[in-house]
């Protein structure tokens, strides 16, 4: 399992990757981002292109991943500034058509990684055609936009719901690498981050985003004990993975409706 946290802090970037944390996202998307999340607890990123650069330059280990604004006019000139800024992956949000991959895939050329980021109603439902494009290196499934989009009332509809399970299985059927959502702390958030990976691990994922709410928790101390914080949660998330790698058919299919439940129990609480 690949774990993701978006920062543009150098400092704290060096600190995840001793940790343990595969990757550092530096989050360039702004293109209609505020309209499609407004009034809802998201982040809007201040990330700039500057970011990659200093980003590249702090990280002598990990993984340095970009995501671009959506395709749109300067898409060409965007992907070539990360590229040069020493992007290693780069991911596209918010893409409706196989032709707007194709031509993302056209941009990078080669030259970094390409992840698709699958957030809207049109991607979902072009899926083949889409994941036919040459050149994709790896997929994400991003919950939180795709269940505005759908007008669903919690973002882990998706999960329980089976969506995600029918997408990991055309992912599986390309041989694509992919990951969904986002994870927190134990004991933070209405479905339990152990059910979550148990999830991600049933359905084969192996990439996830760490949550604002991790992070907070990391820092909840002081400067002082971020490292330690960061070691103690990382190395909790790397037992609840293996625990459930390790998991036989019964006990994630028991975990599932669990998830289920917790899911539903959220819902009811809204």
């Amino acid at each position: 399992m690949k774990f993701i946290q978006i920062t543009n802090d150098p400092q704290f970037a060096e600190k995840c990757v001793s940790a343990g944390i595969d990757r550092i996202m530096v989050d360039l998307e702004t293109r209609g981002k505020a309209e499609r999340q407004a009034h809802r607890d998201t982040l809007v990123s201040d990330h700039s292109p500057e970011d990659v650069a200093s980003m590249a330059e702090c990280m002598t280990t990990g993984e340095l991943l970009v995501r671009v604004n959506p395709w749109h006019h300067g898409s060409i000139r965007e992907v070539d500034q990360v590229v040069a800024g020493g992007a290693n992956l780069i991911m596209l949000p918010m893409f409706r058509t196989a032709n707007e991959v194709r031509l993302f895939v056209a941009a990078v050329d080669g030259r970094a990684g390409t992840c698709l980021l699958f957030e809207t109603s049109s991607a979902v439902a072009r899926i083949d055609d889409i994941l036919a494009c040459p050149g994709i290196d790896e997929v994400y499934v991003g919950l939180n936009d795709l269940h505005v989009e759908m007008r669903l009332d919690f973002m882990f509809e998706l999960v329980s719901g089976g969506l995600v399970s029918l997408l990991a299985q055309r992912f599986a059927d390309a041989g694509l690498p992919f990951g969904f959502g986002g994870v927190a702390p134990e004991g933070q958030g209405p479905v339990s981050p152990t059910c979550i990976l148990g999830e991600h691990a049933r359905l084969g994922s192996s990439r996830v985003i760490l949550s604002r709410g991790f992070r907070k928790a990391c820092e909840s101390q002081g400067p002082a004990a971020v490292q330690k914080n960061l070691q103690r949660e990382v190395t909790n998330l790397r037992l609840i993975v293996d625990h459930w790698l390790k998991a036989d058919g019964s006990l994630l299919a028991g975990n599932r409706d669990s998830l289920h439940a917790q899911v539903q129990s959220a819902l009811a609480a809204k």
